[in-house]
């Protein structure tokens, strides 16, 4: 599925499994979490039961991860859910809180903005031996692969042993410069793309209009010109 302009990377281990888990929806079945897409193949492919459809539960979002015995689902901004085999689930409150433990579910999970005005986010998840990491938002992710945002993080994202031992996930960047100044101007490069489309636009309609003697619309084309390269200014 695809939710307007946003879109998830997963990585396991290192390894990159957006594929797998992006823009895929999940269904519990028998107690178990079955990953498809839902939207081309029917539940009774899955166990050959024609009245399945009406009795089991769907989970979506832009990443699901499957981890068995629970999956954690992520979607836009919000924050992620954790559901349960049962068909219960649990809402994990990263904007309240930065980190959680859950020693149950042999669950470690931590989330924070990456950039100060930006819609993205990054999450670490620990479950066992693995590693997982997600990186969500606006414009980046699976089916933005060429905005600067996700350029960027397919470049930077690694596996980073600390001193400690420890293995977390990082964004490299040169020299250590803030990880939040950096996505802050990428989110300003989406931006000014966005707007060079649309003075573009402007400029072709304002042509148009010209050849067309329409002279009521070139007023309204020239204004809309202007402001887009007002805007591209001041994100600069």
């Amino acid at each position: 599925m695809a939710y307007s302009d946003y879109g998830a990377y997963i990585w396991k281990n290192g390894e990159n499994i957006t594929d797998e888990c992006a823009d895929i929806s999940c269904k519990i079945i028998d107690g178990k979490f079955i990953l498809k897409n839902w939207y081309d193949n029917l539940v009774n492919e899955v166990n050959n039961k024609t009245n399945e459809k009406e009795n089991v539960k769907a989970i979506s979002g832009h990443a699901v991860i499957n981890l068995e015995k629970f999956c954690i689902s992520f979607y836009k901004t919000y924050n992620p859910i954790l559901h349960y085999p049962n068909g219960e689930y649990k809402e994990i409150d990263i904007r309240k809180k930065f980190d959680y433990n859950m020693r149950k579910e042999q669950l470690y999970i931590r989330g924070y903005k990456l950039g100060y005005q930006t819609g993205f986010y990054f999450y670490e998840i620990d479950y066992k031996k693995d590693k997982y990491c997600v990186i969500i938002g606006n414009a980046i992710g699976k089916g933005w692969d060429s905005t600067p945002a996700s350029k960027y993080v397919l470049k930077h994202l690694v596996l980073f042993e600390r001193e400690d031992g420890s293995i977390i996930y990082r964004i490299e960047t040169k020299r250590d410069v803030d990880v939040d100044i950096i996505f802050n101007k990428l989110d300003r490069l989406e931006d000014i793309k966005s707007e060079k489309y649309w003075m573009n636009r402007y400029r072709m309609n304002l042509f148009k209009d010209l050849f067309r003697l329409k002279f009521k619309n070139l007023i309204w084309d020239f204004n809309q010109i202007l402001e887009h390269k007002e805007k591209i200014k001041w994100l600069k």
